[in-house]
């Protein structure tokens, strides 16, 4: 159901933020010593933040476009494989995956 696949979509994303949320605390942790160095040299903490800022945004950008590639993949290879018409054969006409370009291109 349409509300099912909300609810799924929300926990993957509450997912990945927990995961990303971690994963970024976890560096910043085994990374204390090589910041201590940075600011021990002169740079300062709004640096030190931008620096860390500037890694975060490149893993997100960089996990954004796998994880579109591998969903547009998998649509584009299985979504025509596993569409059956009520009957069980293979609807006609066959299935077209359509991809909102426009709309990817908007979100946030």
């Amino acid at each position: 159901t349409p509300t099912a696949l909300f609810l799924a979509i929300v926990a993957a994303g509450i997912l990945a933020a927990a995961g990303f949320a971690l994963h970024t605390v976890a560096s910043l942790r085994a990374r204390r010593a090589d910041l201590a160095h940075l600011r021990a040299v002169g740079v300062s903490a709004s640096g030190v933040v931008e620096l860390v800022a500037v890694e975060a945004l490149i893993l997100t950008v960089l996990g954004a476009l796998a994880g579109i590639a591998a969903g547009l993949t998998t649509a584009l290879a299985v979504g025509p494989l596993v569409a059956v018409s009520p009957g069980g054969t293979a609807p006609v006409p066959p299935v077209e995956v359509h991809v909102p370009w426009l709309a990817i291109g908007l979100l946030p």
